[in-house]
């Protein structure tokens, strides 16, 4: 790729260089160019092949030891034993990968966002082709509102800003031009340079393209984010631990259990496959496939509610987010400018309406106005259109502004009253103007006027268009405006602008017929009026931070813009401070951040929740704050600039709409809306998945270590046959206990993971960011339940192997232990709920998996092919009601045990 400092270069070295002209590449040469340089895109990491997401299902410990068990049991000649293991294995991992590929076609939607087109010249012409297209040397249109497709060499220039705060934090749009600079001109100074990803504010101009794809500005940042791999989450850190932990009581089980049985004299070869085939029951082996399956449902039910995840295991950690730190524009607010307020000397007007849909009632003092008896407002909104470069478009039943969003909130308002920026601008053709200027802090257009002479419009900031004027208009009359009524309309204004409003002043002046026309022309101007304009809040997003503080979610506002907007946007919609320190700071601005200590940071980051005027180096020194005093945060960000704090937070949230391809490259979630109420229901969902696998975790565990403890305490309490003292036996058989657990873990896990979000998922404060997935209640549960089986199936199994031998207390053993984990599956539901209280057919999955597993259980008792294969014999009646009766006391039990804990509990889940 070309390496020059194209800023320090003459427009015609340029052109020499690459090969151009004014007038374009010809189609031949821009094809050339891209065959040499590569297409103007940033290559996306390689994704994952389908084979290595196969393969990865089966890189588990626990995965592992099954194989070597299959493979054991194939060397000692039990082939049926090594095609269910095998089936298990492959079953679970087949599951899984076709669920993640599933997940991974959601998140290619994401795509969709980023497909832009531009302008050019080619072979003379003026055509629009795909940003991908674009080859070195092409000139591009650059146009209002445009994005800016490619790094490029400004060769042409009319009033052209360009804002350029995703890229370099400044929030006031740089005015561009054509001069050479020096060519240690630092990039946010560059200003005849157009940076790929940036985009047009105002004016217009043409670009020489001379760097794209990974070679751009924006190009180069993107990719040294992208060379980072996603940090692993804290349930995948302790899910690992967690397999870690069970291999060695798994391994430690087998031995204890072949030391029993060799001490209690049975079989080698029965105890060592009992011992085998227990191992496979007791591992999990369902769990790393669930897990999948549980975020990848995640992903899809957040993709429909306009989220989207980049990977997995965020999901999981969203439900863990006690902090929010949220931009204010486009997130909180609409994004969209919209004028409330217009003040008139004599009169003050509200403005209804959404947004940039030009319809709403203009009231004056509560009623609706009839529009030809207010001439000073349509003076007013017929000057705001005339100097303005916006341009109002309806693009698939949406309303658009091109342009300056506070530009387009008057062209949106004077459209309320039939004031059409097209029609006005044909009756008054422009012929001059004065482009705003920071400096200047005005600007003024000239137009033909229908009579004699022209008009000059001009609006700006309020301190300076009122030192134009010496006359305003008072009930539809020009009259003289003597200093104390300046001094009344400059109250006014600042009054509006305390209230969070941005404040336009409007004026006109009458001069004559002239080409030209200069800031001396616009002394003795007219004051028509002050326009008063916010970005208001959204209007789901006051409810939406009412969740979040049920929820014990604590949220922030963090933005760049004023302390007075942001302290009225945080006051609308109930973002206020933590009470627990007395501040006469109410929103803390960057300037104030910069000059404090250590210790004032920490003491005013555990209460302030409204910070302003924050720059990207602020930003991210507030999210390693928050994180430091133990919150997981999530942030959102829009900009590269925001990159650095995406990456920081626990959970990087980018805007889908607005939003940089940079920022979503750094962040863990993309709002495709770009709303914060959008967040709340994500981490809602994120709530809901952690519960899901936690439902699925202590199932497995229970009733797999209730498989354990049934076979071993048998044995150690020294249960033999009738009349045969020391001739020990096993309640069941090493095939029954891998069909046990084929067709319980199969047919419950999946349900469990597809319980429905509880309805006070939102009532309750987030986990401690410690707290271990299996908690106390967790084990302790876990314990209850497996003695309760263990208790229950060996009551029953003794007692059949006296009243009517070993096959059918072997056979009520089997079905015992099937149904004791099968009406497990509804306790596991909820860990404080009752069973009635949580709904049984709210989740059908499971009542549809019970009765699933229970037919297939009356098969393996009933079938004589099944009872050929696992030694079954028909039960009767009395034994069906005792097997029954003895296995719903794990229902019994655990409700206890839910009633006295939740005498102590706040809280369900």
């Amino acid at each position: 790729m070309l390496d020059y400092e194209w800023h320090d270069l003459e427009i015609d070295q340029i052109f020499n260089v690459l090969e151009t002209s004014q007038n374009g590449l010809t189609s031949k040469s821009a094809s050339e160019n891209l065959k040499k340089h590569g297409a103007n895109e940033i290559s996306k990491a390689q994704p994952k092949t389908n084979t290595q997401i196969l393969l990865e299902q089966f890189a588990n410990p626990l995965i592992y030891i099954l194989i070597i068990v299959a493979l054991i049991t194939l060397v000692i000649g039990h082939y049926v034993d090594t095609l269910v293991i095998l089936f298990i294995v492959i079953s679970n991992g087949l599951i899984g990968y076709f669920q993640e590929i599933k997940a991974s076609k959601s998140l290619t939607k994401l795509d969709t966002f980023l497909i832009t087109n531009c302008k050019v010249l080619r072979d003379k012409e003026l055509t629009e082709i795909p940003a991908t297209n674009l080859a070195l040397g092409d000139i591009v249109i650059i146009e209002p509102g445009a994005k800016i497709p490619a790094d490029l060499r400004i060769i042409e220039s009319v009033d052209l800003r360009i804002d350029e705060s995703i890229l370099t934090g400044e929030s006031i749009p740089p005015t561009k031009n054509t001069k050479t600079l020096p060519k240690d001109t630092v990039i946010s100074d560059r200003r005849n340079i157009a940076y790929s990803g940036t985009f047009v504010v105002s004016g217009r101009g043409r670009g020489v393209v001379v760097a794209i794809g990974e070679n751009t500005e924006f190009g180069k940042i993107a990719k040294s984010i992208q060379l980072a791999d996603p940090p692993e989450s804290p349930l995948e850190k302790e899910l690992k631990d967690l397999s870690k932990q069970l291999i060695y009581v798994i391994l430690a089980t087998m031995v204890v259990l072949l030391i029993i049985g060799f001490w209690r004299k049975l079989d080698a070869v029965d105890m060592f496959l009992t011992a085998i085939n227990l191992a496979v029951s007791a591992i999990p082996e369902g769990l790393p496939a669930v897990m999948t399956i549980t975020l990848a449902l995640g992903v899809r039910a957040m993709a429909q509610k306009k989220a989207i995840i980049r990977y997995l295991p965020a999901v999981e950690t969203l439900g863990a987010v006690t902090l929010v730190a949220t931009d204010k524009t486009g997130t909180l607010t609409r994004g969209e400018m919209s004028i409330e307020k217009i003040f008139i000397p004599d009169s003050q007007y509200n403005i209804e309406g959404d947004g940039y849909t030009p319809i709403g009632n203009i009231e004056l003092n509560g009623e609706k106005i009839k529009q030809d008896e207010h001439k000073a407002l349509a003076k007013l909104l017929t000057a705001g259109v005339l100097c303005n470069d916006s341009n109002l478009i309806k693009e698939k039943d949406e309303w658009k502004i091109i342009g300056d969003p506070t530009e387009g909130s008057i062209t949106v308002a004077a459209a309320k009253m039939n004031i059409i920026k097209s029609e006005i601008e044909e009756i008054y053709p422009r012929i001059d103007e004065i482009p705003f200027h920071t400096t200047k802090r005005f600007m003024a257009t000239l137009h033909k006027y229908p009579g004699d002479g022209d008009i000059v419009a001009i609006k700006g900031a309020a301190e300076k268009i009122i030192t134009l004027c010496s006359s305003y208009y008072c009930n539809n009359r020009k009259i003289s405006l003597p200093a104390k009524n300046k001094k009344t309309i400059m109250g006014k204004a600042r009054e509006l602008s305390s209230q969070g409003y941005r404040v336009l002043m409007l004026a006109e002046k009458n001069i004559e017929t002239s080409e030209k026309v200069s800031e001396k022309d616009l002394i003795g101007a007219t004051l028509l009026g002050i326009c008063a304009m916010k970005d208001s809040p959204r209007r789901e997003v006051p409810l939406a931070i009412q969740q979040a503080h049920r929820a014990g979610i604590r949220v922030a506002m963090v933005t760049g813009d004023h302390a007075l907007t942001a302290q009225s946007v945080a006051s609308n919609i109930d973002i206020s401070n933590e009470p627990i320190v007395d501040s006469s700071n109410s929103v803390i601005t960057g300037d104030i951040l910069e000059k404090m200590s250590v210790a004032e940071l920490n003491k005013v980051t555990k209460y302030c929740n409204v910070y302003s005027r924050i720059s990207p180096l602020q930003k991210l020194q507030l999210v390693k704050q928050f994180q430091k005093q133990g919150h997981i945060v999530a942030v959102t960000g829009d900009g590269i600039n925001d990159s650095a704090a995406l990456k920081q937070a626990d959970i990087g949230i980018a805007m889908g709409k607005t939003g940089t391809d940079v920022s979503r490259e750094a962040a863990s979630m993309v709002l495709a809306n770009d709303n914060f109420a959008t967040i709340i229901a994500a981490i809602s969902e994120g709530r809901a998945i952690y519960n899901n696998i936690k439902r699925v975790l202590l199932y497995l565990l229970s009733t797999n270590i209730g498989e354990i403890f049934v076979i071993m305490l048998p044995l150690i309490i020294g249960i033999s046959l009738p009349g045969k003292p020391g001739e020990y036996v096993l309640p069941v058989l090493p095939l029954q206990i891998l069909w046990i657990n084929l067709i319980t873990d199969g047919f419950a896990v999946i349900p469990l993971a597809l319980e429905p979000k509880h309805d006070n998922i939102m009532k309750s404060p987030p986990r401690k960011p410690n707290t271990p997935i299996l908690d106390n209640v967790i084990r302790w549960r876990i314990l209850l339940v497996s003695l309760t089986m263990a208790l229950g199936t060996t009551y029953l199994f003794n007692r059949e192997l006296h009243n009517s031998g070993y096959e059918q207390a072997r056979t009520v053993a089997f079905v015992t232990m099937i149904l004791f984990q099968l009406i497990n599956m509804f306790n596991c539901r909820s860990l404080t709920r009752s069973v009635i209280d949580t709904k049984i057919f709210h989740n059908a999955y499971v009542a549809i998996s019970f009765f699933a597993a229970f037919i297939l259980t009356i098969f393996a008792v009933y079938s004589p092919f099944f009872q050929k294969i696992f030694y079954t014999t028909a039960l009767s009646l009395t034994q069906w009601i005792s097997i029954i009766l003895v296995s719903l006391t794990v229902i019994l039990v655990v409700e206890i045990e839910k009633y006295f804990r939740n005498r102590k509990e706040k809280y369900k889940i």
